[in-house]
């Protein structure tokens, strides 16, 4: 069965009043998987900054030259 496309709003099915089931496209499902793993970032950024656990950006950009120099 081919539905078209006319929203990114998920559809539910009814079965006599009453919600049975949710169907929506691949795309929106898929970046519904990622909201979880993007908040998780988001906490353990948090979480570092609270314990003061910080890198300067010179001393990213040395690691990434010194590493760059290795390959």
């Amino acid at each position: 069965m081919i539905i078209p496309k006319e929203s990114d709003l998920p559809m539910v099915v009814t079965q006599d009043k009453e919600a049975k089931a949710v169907i929506q496209d691949v795309t929106s499902y898929e970046q519904k998987l990622g909201v979880p793993t993007l908040l998780k970032i988001l906490i353990l950024g948090q979480q570092q900054v609270e314990t003061n656990q910080l890198t300067s950006v010179e001393e990213i950009v040395q690691r990434l030259k010194s590493k760059n120099k290795k390959d």
